[in-house]
């Protein structure tokens, strides 16, 4: 691998390169097959010889660069490399939102993956950024065990979200005097806010409705990953 390769990748690391260029870099097999099975287009895949002696056959079917383990270290977003990168061109989605989720100032990769996760396991595709991190961070992708692949990802303002959601219900999952999520509508757009501060108190009031989950045993809130995967898996449970 030479420099100019090195220097790609590492940029890459960045939202500043990743939005001009319209590349995303994906890392390990689950992610990197799972990227191979969507709608974005493969650019570049390296793999290491270790690797490679694992690779299913679809990778080995793709063109292909063979790289020293010292090479992938080098390189890697990941702190121990799993000797599969790869380098997709970002597909922007044409689907009209749906049922889903709207991130709402999330900041932690790790919770953006995880709801992502989640929202594509219960096939509710749907997953809006309003002011959150960038989607496409290699940590985003990672948390998220590659499955943003098969979401319809958009990153919108929160005025345009109000206009482009048609009569899809915004509702806001907030710690206190909201409904529970049994009581919900499915087919609606589950709002979940930052991490240390929750929604915004001008977003919640033009929501159409809250969401408040269940707490007995006294606890103040939690995780916003946590209590975003519960409030979409009990409203779908319920129905």
């Amino acid at each position: 691998m030479n420099k100019q390769e090195k220097k790609i990748i590492r940029d890459l690391h960045h939202a500043k390169t990743r939005k001009p260029t319209g590349l995303c870099l994906v890392e390990g097999l689950r992610c990197v097959t799972t990227f191979l099975h969507s709608k974005h287009v493969l650019r570049t895949l390296y793999l290491t010889e270790q690797a490679l002696t694992q690779a299913p056959d679809i990778l080995k079917k793709c063109h292909y660069t063979v790289i020293p383990q010292s090479d992938m270290e080098q390189v890697s977003a990941a702190t121990t490399p799993s000797g599969f990168l790869a380098i997709f061109e970002i597909t922007q989605t044409s689907a009209p939102l749906g049922p889903g989720l709207v991130l709402a100032q999330l900041q932690d990769p790790g919770n953006v993956g995880t709801l992502i996760r989640t929202a594509v396991a219960l096939t509710r595709k749907t997953v809006v950024f309003v002011e959150s991190v960038d989607p496409w961070s290699p940590k985003v992708i990672q948390s998220s065990a590659g499955t943003i692949a098969r979401a319809n990802i958009h990153e919108l303002s929160w005025h345009a979200l109000k206009k482009q959601k048609n009569s899809i219900p915004l509702l806001a999952l907030v710690t206190q005097h909201g409904q529970p999520p049994s009581a919900q509508d499915d087919a609606a757009l589950f709002v979940v806010g930052n991490e240390a501060q929750g929604i915004p108190a001008p977003w919640i009031k033009e929501c159409d409705g809250k969401i408040t989950l269940p707490m007995p045993g006294n606890t103040e809130s939690l995780n916003a990953a946590v209590a975003g995967s519960i409030a979409l898996y009990m409203t779908l449970l319920s129905k």
